[in-house]
């Protein structure tokens, strides 16, 4: 049990550090520059089969902007992409859709 709980802490951990770099790049491209770092949370599954992604933060301008999107790629098995869906919102309208985050 010990070795599954420390590959889903990796996991989890790896999501989150991934996405909050990738999101704040997704959002530039729309015109939305994050102020700060996003603050990113992930949840994988027991199988490690899929991880829940969401991160939150701020704009330059004050809007809340939240990144969330679900991956079945172990983070890491690419350097430089995460494969998933995710969505992009600032002060909850949809910016972004984006089926890979990075590259």
């Amino acid at each position: 049990m010990f070795i599954d709980d420390a590959a889903r802490d990796a996991a989890e951990l790896a999501a989150r550090n991934f996405a909050a770099l990738q999101a704040e790049q997704e959002f530039e491209k729309v015109g939305h520059q994050v102020t700060g770092d996003l603050i990113c949370e992930a949840d994988a599954t027991d199988s490690l089969t899929s991880i829940e992604i969401t991160c939150e933060g701020e704009t330059e301008d004050g809007s809340a902007a939240r990144m969330h999107g679900t991956t079945d790629e172990f983070p890491g098995a690419s350097f430089n992409e995460l494969q998933g869906q995710f969505i992009g919102e600032i002060d909850g309208t949809e910016v972004f859709r984006v089926a890979t985050l990075g590259n």
